[in-house]
């Protein structure tokens, strides 16, 4: 009985790679697609979590549309190398929505704070850059 050459060995191993590697690019073509589904949604925020977290980046606010129940906080995080201000751009606003808003702008590295007492949905901006800089928190009962 003669052995196989090697040119047989190696298709079946062949095909063998070519399926590994076309299931490896369907499984991360996956992870992307759904990391972008989520990104895109907006983040919302479990019961049991004390403060929602958004990272202020030179393409604006990260995420851009945050859902907190009434009494949690929301946490803004500058991660850009520019200062950023934040002010409600929501038109009459309720009472509970004073103070919203940075009277010094936020420098890289620092955080800002708010607590939402008040449900209903919420747009803020930074006034220097309100075009590009724009974010939502939806606030639940």
């Amino acid at each position: 009985m003669q052995e196989p050459s090697t040119k047989q060995r190696k298709k079946p191993m062949s095909r063998k790679i070519v399926f590994i590697i076309a299931l490896i690019v369907a499984i991360i073509s996956i992870g992307v697609s759904l990391s972008v589904i989520v990104k895109t949604a907006g983040v919302e925020t479990n019961a049991n979590e004390k403060d929602a977290q958004v990272t202020i980046t030179s393409n604006g606010p990260d995420p851009s549309v945050v859902t907190v129940k009434k009494g949690q906080s929301v946490v803004w995080t500058n991660q850009d190398k520019n200062p950023h201000s934040l002010a409600l751009s929501t038109a009459n606003p309720p009472k509970e929505m004073e103070g919203f808003g940075s009277d010094e702008p936020i420098d890289n590295g620092e955080t800002y704070s708010f607590t939402f007492d008040a449900v209903g949905t919420f747009t803020y901006q930074d006034p220097n850059s309100p075009e590009k800089f724009q974010g939502t928190i939806e606030v639940k009962e």
